[in-house]
């Protein structure tokens, strides 16, 4: 834990955290909805990477944008969304 931190700002932390684990080296978002597949938290480096690959892909056609989002949110979690 930083130690420039005051107290309200590392119990922030700290509330927070419980919601995270790190696996292998990445930082996953724990899953509400199933356990067992956390949900990586991409890096601010990697989301230009992350979109040209769920979208070049042939099969990664969708019909709106409704059915895409979930699709993504389901399976990685841009940093700065947390």
């Amino acid at each position: 834990m930083p130690t420039h931190l005051d107290t309200q700002q590392r119990a922030s932390i700290k509330r927070k955290s419980r919601y995270f684990i790190v696996l292998d080296d990445h930082l996953y978002k724990k899953n509400k909805d199933n356990p067992n597949r956390p949900i990586r938290v991409a890096k601010e480096s990697e989301i230009e990477d992350i979109l040209y690959h769920m979208h070049s892909d042939p099969l990664a056609g969708h019909f709106s944008v409704d059915e895409m989002l979930p699709k993504g949110k389901n399976s990685i979690l841009l940093a700065t969304n947390v």
